[in-house]
């Protein structure tokens, strides 16, 4: 579900603010830890296919291909399947880290269950759903004419609750001391988040700016490797460049121009070459614990980024294997 909302929502960081604050919540209601929770909203945009991403548009804008036809026919198909493996190892890997971190599930008491259970009107259960709802309708796949972005959609969301509270509770003072819960909430999380990213963004542009990123590539290009090789040894620099950086675009943006020019060269598919780094740029995204969608995560779960980063890893990495296989195996 994560994963498909990026339709909407291509913003990896947008996305997971939007799910902690709607399926984090439900996902632990049905008895998921925060570590696994919190896990598989970071590793929402791991796996890209959504029309609307830069990296999506920059590839196709390389291959000189149609936007719509690089994604459905080259992106789409790999980028499904490997979600579906990806999935299956979120289930495996943290089932087992799981049993190692029992503090992580959260006890709730029975009273307090049946004390919500009694004041909650059915029909609230469609309130934390609301601002996915409004990430959907209000974007190119359906209304495209009205644009929101995600702050918007958060607070029209709470201005909806707020009045159905209004309603059900008939008190203005017991409706606006929610919202000074919601108030403390977004000041909290704001303060600690941005201080990270602060941290994580000039991290990333020491990086960029001492050339390790630049002699890595040109280091791949030196060895004269076939071309299957070659193409791995990149996507490994691409994800190392992400995991580093924390960016899901910048590392795959660095040289996404230059892959078609090898590839004519070595005579090979230069979209079979360009796909496993696009994915390889994501996947690195989704288990750098300097990246801004796993701080969020990890944020709002209240654990560590690096916590959050180890959940991650092990599923994205087969993803990542699982991806390169099947790529090379339909389109080299």
């Amino acid at each position: 579900m994560a994963s498909i909302l990026q339709l909407a929502i291509p913003s990896a960081t947008g996305l997971g603010v939007l799910l902690m604050g709607t399926l984090y919540p439900v996902m632990l209601g049905l008895g998921i830890s925060r570590g696994s929770a919190a896990a598989v909203i970071a590793s929402s945009l791991a796996v890209s296919f959504t029309p609307t991403g830069v990296d999506a548009i920059r590839a196709s804008e390389a291959l000189g291909m149609d936007l719509m036809s690089y994604v459905s026919h080259y992106q789409a198909p790999t980028s499904v399947a490997t979600m579906v493996v990806i999935g299956i190892m979120h289930v495996i890997w943290q089932t087992q880290v799981d049993k190692k971190h029992p503090e992580q599930f959260e006890q709730a008491s029975i009273e307090q269950t049946q004390k919500e259970e009694v004041l909650a009107p059915s029909y609230y259960v469609i309130l934390p759903l609301l601002p996915i709802i409004m990430a959907v309708v209000f974007s190119k796949l359906v209304i495209s004419t009205i644009n929101m972005d995600v702050t918007t959609i958060v607070f029209v969301s709470m201005f909806v609750a707020m009045l159905c509270e209004c309603i059900t509770k008939r008190s203005l003072k017991t409706v606006f001391d929610g919202f000074n819960v919601f108030s403390k909430g977004m000041g909290s999380a704001f303060s600690s988040v941005v201080v990270l990213l602060v941290a994580a963004g000039v991290f990333a542009y020491g990086i960029q700016v001492t050339g390790a990123i630049t002699n890595l590539i040109m280091m791949a290009k030196s060895v004269g490797l076939p071309s299957v090789a070659m193409t791995f040894v990149f996507a490994v620099v691409t994800l190392m460049a992400a995991v580093i950086m924390g960016s899901g675009n910048a590392p795959f943006l660095a040289f996404v121009e230059l892959i078609p020019t090898i590839a004519s060269s070595m005579g090979a598919n230069a979209a079979a070459m360009l796909m496993p780094m696009q994915q390889a740029s994501a996947i690195g995204r989704a288990m750098s614990p300097v990246s801004a969608v796993v701080i969020a995560s990890a944020t709002g779960a209240k654990l560590s980024p690096f916590e959050v980063a180890k959940r991650t890893s092990v599923p994205v990495l087969v993803g990542f294997v699982f991806h390169f296989v099947i790529v090379y195996a339909f389109y080299s």
